[in-house]
């Protein structure tokens, strides 16, 4: 069997002894190779002249001298593998054949069967095979980096080969680019301290690599990476350069997106902080001031006053919302801006921030200018936030910076969070005021429209729908009950807000239903809003709302819903008066509070359906299944309910005297 590298291969084998050679060249012949035998190093470099074997295989001890000088007298010669043999068991002697680039192999290890194997080696797939000048041209030629040479012993060095991917990198062909010197890439952006380096390296005759700024020959700039290398002679003059260029633009910009990313990081921590140092304690502060104010005057004049004094900030002033005359005037102000802040006013309809705050609901900014009495005063950056709970606006904070840069929207997000939190102190107070004081708001509110779900009801219905009272369960459904004078329809649109309708008595000549409507119609906002709807009646043309308010910001809230919902809205009623039941609401409130959503409705229809008249006009069996549980349920819900409220009226109630036993 052959050795996979060593059949057919031409072998100069060099002995001192020729019955080690006899062995040895029978070896290798065994393996396939063509074996010459010499007995010296000069005859050894003989051969190699006359023969250009494949490799050169030697013994260590050599009559005139030693395998380590012939391998470095080859290596000089030509440049092929050579393989030193020796039956010496020296580390010092394999480190010293390895470092002259030669191949080791102990006699001792596997004798000529190691020897095969690792000729084998080095004349196989791993040896290091010689090329042609072919085959190197064509390795520059296809290479995918640009490849150029330039000759160091003529004047100014001018390229005498460039490759395919030089000619595509720059748009320059070889006849335009030969016989000049590389720096026709440079141009107006070219660093000039990268030339000087690349300069310095070629003078030097020293490797160099620098990035330098080129022009394609199109005018296109683009970044190339130049590495720049000598080629020595035998002698070790400099005879040539090789360069290779490679088109790194694309790394570039990414490097100086990255840069400018982590520039406006830095910026935009610097901003950050820059506000947080500005407005540091103003929220704390803020928060302070609304739990301890006791009237809305003192919160109005004291977040402005703290508002204004916080650093970069030079006045505030904060107005209320007149709906009656649609503008925004004064409350409060503090600040050196402008001392006219007193008597102030803004039209809803102009275009100053303070109005279109109050119009969209977010914070509104703009520049100061004197040209309107309705804007802000000249050279100063203003941000204007609504102070508002839900749906209901109070008012207005408009902020004046100290000069025309001011603000961002860091303050813009720090200002509407004091505007959110000036309008829940506001609501908490208005609300606590409303429910001691004897003043409430009646409004009546008519809707003709068509679309309007109740409108839509009594048309199906052709009847006339009257308002006997109104539950709002736990899941924000409201429930209506409503008298008619004819049975109702049980059947519900799909694409309608009333989500059930349900007969709870059906007299042919007067009938109540329930009506379930979501929580995001009109009548649900009122409950949101803290309005006690009181009276309505439907028909097939129109709906009358009858309801009362705490307070006039409420009630215009409230009548806003009804403009945004539907078309047709007119408000007919709109008047402050006395409230009858104050005592009542608050006994109301508690009783409902303590029923479930069960019980409520199975008082409520017991009570409107005419369960508790004589004759009934409703029986037990009809409430229940409007219910849509069983009698004796039915009955447990309504015992229950009575209970609670009997209770709350004999036990729980302050203002009553106590029962005598």
């Amino acid at each position: 069997m052959t050795t996979r590298g060593v059949d057919g291969a031409d072998v100069v084998y060099v002995a001192s002894a020729a019955d080690t050679a006899a062995d040895v060249a029978d070896g290798l012949a065994a393996a396939g190779a063509a074996v010459t035998v010499v007995a010296s190093a000069d005859a050894a470099i003989r051969a190699v002249r006359e023969r250009d074997p494949d490799c050169v295989v030697t013994e260590f001890r050599l009559g005139e001298g030693n395998g380590l000088d012939l391998l470095r007298r080859l290596r000089r010669e030509r440049d092929l593998p050579v393989v030193v043999f020796s039956d010496a068991d020296d580390p010092a002697l394999a480190a010293a054949v390895l470092d002259a680039a030669g191949a080791f192999v102990p006699t001792h290890d596997g004798g000529v069967d190691r020897l095969c194997r690792r000729l084998a080696n080095c004349l196989g797939d791993e040896a290091r095979v010689g090329i042609s000048e072919t085959m190197k041209e064509r390795a520059m030629d296809e290479a995918p980096v640009g490849i150029t040479v330039a000759d160091a012993t003529q004047p100014d060095e001018p390229l005498v080969y460039v490759n395919e991917a030089f000619e595509r990198l720059t748009g320059y062909s070889t006849e335009q680019v030969l016989g000049r010197n590389c720096r026709f890439l440079q141009g107006p952006d070219t660093d000039p301290e990268a030339v000087r380096e690349l300069r310095a390296g070629i003078d030097g005759a020293e490797p160099v690599s620098v990035e330098l700024r080129n022009y394609r020959r199109n005018g296109e700039p683009f970044w190339n990476r130049v590495d720049v290398a000598p080629i020595r002679d035998g002698s070790g003059t400099v005879t040539h350069y090789i360069g290779f260029q490679t088109d790194v633009t694309r790394r570039r910009r990414a490097a100086t997106a990255a840069r400018r990313w982590a520039e406006e990081c830095r910026a935009e921590r610097r901003t950050v902080e820059h506000v947080l140092d500005r407005v540091e304690g103003l929220v704390e502060d803020v928060t302070r001031v609304l739990v301890e104010a006791s009237s809305r005057r003192a919160v109005e004049r004291r977040v402005c006053e703290r508002v204004a004094a916080t650093p970069g900030y030079a006045a505030a002033w904060v107005g209320r919302v007149d709906r009656t005359r649609d503008e925004v005037t004064t409350r409060a102000r503090a600040g050196d801006v402008d001392r006219s802040l007193g008597d102030r006013s803004v039209d809803l309809s102009s275009a100053a921030p303070a109005a279109r705050a109050v119009r969209t609901g977010t914070a509104e900014s703009g520049e100061g200018s004197a040209a309107s009495p309705d804007s802000d005063p000249a050279d100063c950056s203003t941000i204007a936030v609504p102070l508002a709970y839900r749906e209901t606006t109070y008012g207005v904070l408009t902020v004046y910076g100290a000069d025309s840069n001011a603000f961002d929207a860091h303050d813009a997000t720090l200002l509407a969070s004091v505007g959110r939190a000036t309008g829940n102190a506001i609501n908490a107070i208005e609300s606590k005021r409303m429910v001691a004081a004897d003043e409430v708001v009646a409004v009546e509110v008519t809707v003709s429209d068509p679309n309007a779900p109740l409108t839509e009801l009594a048309a199906a219905a052709g009847s006339r729908f009257e308002f006997e009272g109104v539950n709002r369960r736990s899941d924000g459904t409201v429930v209506l009950f409503l008298g008619a004078d004819g049975a109702v329809s049980s059947d519900v649109d799909e694409d309608s807000s009333v989500r059930a309708i349900t007969a709870v008595s059906t007299d042919p000549e007067w009938s109540l239903t329930e009506v379930s409507l979501s929580a995001d119609t009109v009548v649900g906002r009122l409950g949101d809003l803290g309005v006690r709807l009181t009276d309505l009646d439907a028909t097939d043309e129109r709906v009358a709302y009858r309801f009362e308010a705490p307070g006039e910001p409420v009630a215009r809230s409230a009548v806003d819903a009804f403009e945004d919902r539907y078309d047709g809205v007119e408000l007919t009623r709109f008047r402050r008066r006395e409230r009858s039941d104050r005592s009542g609401r608050g006994f109301v409130r508690d009783v409902r509070d303590r029923l479930t959503d069960r019980q409520l409705t199975a008082l409520q229809k017991a009570y409107f359906g005419g369960f508790f008249e004589r004759p009934h006009r409703v029986t037990g069996d009809d409430l229940a299944d409007s219910m849509g549980i069983s009698r004796s349920t039915f009955h447990q819900h309504l015992l229950a309910a009575q209970r609670k409220v009997l209770g709350a009226f004999l036990e729980d109630r302050p203002d009553l005297d106590p029962i005598p036993h």
